[in-house]
Order: C-alpha cells, then structure tokens, then sequence
C-alpha cells in the first residue's frame, strides 16, 4: 500500500461476475465500489512504468532484465511477469508463495505473441517466492524480423493482455 495505490490479491475462490470492493483503515470504509472479476484476465507487468517504449517486466535466461543494452536474444527463453492467470494446478492458499517444487502450473497455456510472431511457452505457473506473481517462460521465436523494442502480449482463453515491449537482438 502506498499513496495512490493498493496492491492485493484476488481470493481464489472469487467467482466470476460483479464483486463488491470496500477498502478499510480502522474498521472504517475509506471507498466501495463494485468490481468486475473474471476467471483470467492477463496483465503484462512494466519495468519501468515512465518509459513511452513500455519496457515488460522481463528476464533473460540469466535472470538479468532485459533492456536496449542487454537484449533478449532470439532463440533464447526469457521470464515474462504478469498477473490474472487464473487456477492453478496444484491450487496454491491465498496470500501463498508456492514454493520451490512443484510449480503450480496455469490451468490454461497462454498463448505468447512478438509483434505477430508465436513463441513457444514452455512454463506457465506462479513464480516460487512471490505470492500471486505469475510467471511465463517462452523462446524468443528466431524470425529476422524481430529487432530493437518488440511488442508483445499474452492471450489466455479469449482474454488478451496490455502490450509491452521487449528488447530483441
């Protein structure tokens, strides 16, 4: 929580359709408001939310962020974060990491886009030590095509996440 902004997570067992959001300090309403919940909606994070090229919250094979002066390579498997997966398989408690082993995999496979270009996912689950943090493993797809900052974005169902950019090289 800081000024301006509260970060939380859904309840897995919020059931999709219109819920009531109320925020509290004290036991007393500071807002409420209806929110729309929905089984899975993607949500690319940012690296860094003031850049107009709208830098992914993206790591190489290394675990190093991605950025113009250390591009993701193509053919290379790099980490993209994001939120709004859905369940998980196993289920994993609320306000939860998961733990090292084993991953709680996406009930549904994402499917991972460069500008146009598929990649290939080959992990789709929560991220071990962060509760709620989900984490997409792909191959940069090896077309010629992508080069400097490359748009990308997820579908998940017939959900498709914000766009953002990944360096390319």
């Amino acid at each position: 929580v800081r000024t301006g902004q509260i970060n939380f997570q859904m309840p897995a067992t919020a059931l999709p359709g219109n819920a009531t959001l109320r925020v509290q300090r004290n036991g007393n309403d500071l807002a409420a408001g209806t929110v729309p919940v929905a089984a899975a909606a993607p949500g690319l994070f940012l690296a860094d939310a003031l850049n107009l090229a709208m830098p992914g919250a993206v790591l190489d094979q290394d675990s190093r962020l991605v950025t113009d002066a250390s591009p993701a390579r193509r053919g290379s498997v790099i980490q993209i974060y994001a939120t709004g997966q859905g369940a998980t398989d196993p289920p994993v408690e609320d306000r939860a990491a998961c733990g090292p082993l084993p991953p709680a995999q996406s009930g549904l496979v994402p499917r991972v886009f460069f500008a146009g270009e598929t990649a290939e996912v080959l992990f789709s689950g929560l991220q071990p030590a962060f509760p709620g943090l989900w984490q997409i493993n792909v191959r940069v797809p090896e077309s010629a095509a992508l080069s400097g900052q490359t748009p990308v974005f997820v579908v998940l169902g017939s959900k498709a996440s914000n766009a953002v950019t990944v360096a390319v090289n």
